[in-house]
């Protein structure tokens, strides 16, 4: 139910995108480009200390 209301809110502009990283950043066509994502998956590769 709460993804359908994020939905309606960004659908009806009652709420800004936002990018939030995951393991949907591994597929993603952009995650070369996107720096969350791209962040996300050196984190979880180990090639970048959570704290950097």
């Amino acid at each position: 139910m709460a993804g359908t209301l994020l939905i309606a809110e960004l659908a009806l502009k009652e709420r800004e995108p936002e990018l939030r990283a995951g393991t949907q950043c591994r597929w993603c066509p952009i995650n070369e480009e996107c720096e969350t994502g791209a962040q996300y998956l050196r984190q979880i590769n180990g090639e970048e200390d959570e704290e950097n």
